[in-house]
């Protein structure tokens, strides 16, 4: 009988890189079966296989060729087996005719499965485990060229970076699921968060505004007043922000569609932004195409875009700089919204990922305190009205931000 060699440490983990393949006990697969397809229309050998041997048995990844009941097991006791000698002695085995080789003549597979010649090579990863062998029988003797042999190990070869590179997006999928379950912990705890925040921020603020209405404070009071009001309103927004972006990736974001006037929002966006601007003496124009057509649009959530554009706009801009603000319609029925500034300007290289969560532009005027979520929330809110938003700018040339917008139905 062919002596089966026994377990040392190195089999032990080469057990286990064949269990972690995930490959053991699956189905036929059309990725493996067209390697044993192409190896019978080459080389003509009656039977082909993948075989992979664990510390009991083969299992036949793909057979083509074996006779029943093998065909349909698709695995064989090691008693049946030539391919546990290729991996346990790590080279190809070469046989012309097994009943005259000493190392398998009695072993089963010659005298039930009708196995004659063989030639097997190595299946080896790179981290050089043999997980089995890719191998070639035949039922009569057979002289097995150098040609055969080369492209066995090519096609072996090919049948390892298979199994790899589903290793590799396995092990991505896994990962991918790890950071999605940690990011939805974190915004879990982020809501969790800010909803513990939003009541006793809003009775804070009820609060310092009812105090600025009935006290009567001296200068330095009013002023200390006025600078907890300003902090307590700039949590709240902070806070509101982050729940709409959290609301809005997670398509719970709902809009108030109705027909607006360009002219009136562009006014109640200028208006908030007004004491901002005038600390500048900035210089804002204001250019509207002729006979412009209304937008269909949430009227607060772009106001609050356009606040942010022009926030943006206005922090970047130096003292008693330009900012100009145009809308014009196109042939698409949407009508274009631009911001533009004479401020420091955004490097080119920085255009795309400024609309990312938490994204923010490396310049010399950049605001410590910026959340870094208004430009990603004027990207959601535009997104979900069926535009887009985009950035022009080069460092020292200032910067334009454009979005779209659909026009009222039926308006040309």
């Amino acid at each position: 009988m062919s002596q089966v060699p026994t377990s040392t440490h190195s089999e032990i983990e080469r057990l286990e890189a064949l269990t972690l393949s995930g490959l053991l006990d699956t189905p036929p697969e059309q990725a493996f079966d067209r390697f044993t397809a192409l190896a019978h229309q080459i080389i003509g050998a009656p039977v082909v296989l993948v075989s992979l041997v664990d510390d009991k048995r083969q299992f036949f990844k793909s057979q083509l060729g074996l006779p029943q009941p093998w065909a349909t097991e698709r695995e064989t006791p090691l008693s049946h087996s030539f391919c546990q000698h290729v991996v346990h002695q790590r080279q190809p085995l070469i046989i012309r005719d097994a009943r005259e080789n000493p190392l398998v003549q009695y072993n089963l597979a010659v005298s039930e499965i009708g196995v004659v010649a063989y030639a097997g090579v190595p299946l080896k990863t790179s981290d050089d485990h043999v997980l089995g062998s890719f191998c070639v029988i035949d039922t009569k003797p057979h002289d097995w060229s150098e040609s055969e042999i080369q492209v066995l190990e090519a096609l072996a070869e090919m049948v390892i970076r298979e199994v790899e590179l589903r290793k590799v997006a396995q092990s991505l999928q896994q990962r991918y699921q790890t950071l999605q379950l940690a990011e939805r912990r974190r915004d879990d705890l982020v809501h969790m968060i800010i909803h513990d925040l939003r009541t006793p921020l809003t009775a804070l603020l009820s609060g310092l505004q009812g105090l600025e209405m009935m006290l009567t404070l001296d200068e330095t009071e009013k002023q200390i007043l006025d600078i907890s009001i300003r902090g307590a309103r700039s949590l709240s927004h902070l806070i509101n922000t982050i729940l709409d972006v959290s609301r809005a990736e997670a398509g719970m974001l709902t809009l108030d569609l109705k027909p607006l006037s360009p002219l009136s929002i562009i006014s109640s966006a200028l208006e908030q932004v007004e004491p901002l601007s005038r600390q500048k003496a900035l210089s804002i124009s204001l250019d509207l195409g002729s006979a412009l057509p209304e937008t269909h649009a949430d009227e607060a959530k772009l106001i609050r875009v356009l606040v942010n554009l022009l926030g943006n706009a206005i922090q970047y801009t130096p003292v008693r700089g330009t900012i100009h603000v145009s809308v014009e319609a196109n042939e698409e029925n949407m009508l274009q919204w631009c911001i533009e500034d004479s401020g420091v300007g955004i490097d080119s290289s920085e255009l795309e990922t400024i609309f990312e969560k938490f994204g923010q532009a490396d310049n010399p005027m950049h605001a410590p305190t910026s959340s870094g979520l208004g430009l990603t929330f004027c990207k959601l809110v535009v997104n979900a009205h069926g535009g887009r938003i985009w950035a022009e700018s080069e460092i020292g040339q200032g910067s334009r931000f454009c979005f779209t917008l659909p026009a009222k139905p039926g308006d040309n």
